[in-house]
């Protein structure tokens, strides 16, 4: 990968597991921005690398990706003060949650968090990651949504078979 060292970088979930090795490997050369529902690990997460990368260049935005004025607010914020965003890892994710429960705004916990907070703020957040060429979108789709009992799986029946798709190429690709 080519060096992103002039480039801002958003992940979600950044304090803990992928997220939190997304940022660390990035943090000696990029600015990261670090996204996360509990802005004392956030703070916590930011010491603990500045331990090994001194000159780190990192900041904590807090974002309840459940709740989807939350996600709304965020990108607003980044909007209004980010000139260009280069990159946005899409990383935080709840699994299996004990219980079934609701959001803020009424939809189911799991799909609010995992698909619906990101969607929105990745929406939000084209306007900055248009600015830089080319801006990076990675998501990380928990399995746990495919994965069911065996009996489920067993009475699946698609409605048709599905047709793969044909990426156009973009103009800026070297295909």
């Amino acid at each position: 990968m080519p060096s992103q060292s002039r480039r801002t970088f958003l992940v979600t979930g950044g304090t803990s597991g992928l997220g939190y090795e997304d940022v660390k490997a990035m943090a000696a050369g990029t600015r990261v921005v670090i996204s996360a529902r509990n802005p004392q690990r956030g703070e916590e997460t930011i010491a603990r690398i500045r331990q090994e990368i001194p000159n780190a260049r990192l900041q904590f935005e807090a974002i309840d990706l459940a709740d989807l004025a939350s996600a709304c607010a965020l990108s607003n914020r980044l909007q209004a003060t980010l000139l260009r965003l280069g990159g946005l890892i899409n990383n935080a994710t709840i699994m299996a949650p004990p219980e079934r429960g609701a959001s803020a705004n009424g939809f189911e916990m799991h799909f609010a968090t995992n698909f619906l907070g990101h969607f929105l703020l990745t929406a939000g957040l084209l306007p900055v990651l248009r600015r830089s060429a080319p801006p990076r979108v990675s998501l990380r789709c928990p399995a746990s949504p495919c994965i069911g009992e065996p009996s489920t799986l067993r009475t699946f029946n698609p409605p048709a078979p599905m047709t793969p798709v044909r990426p156009t190429p973009s103009p800026n690709s070297r295909a």
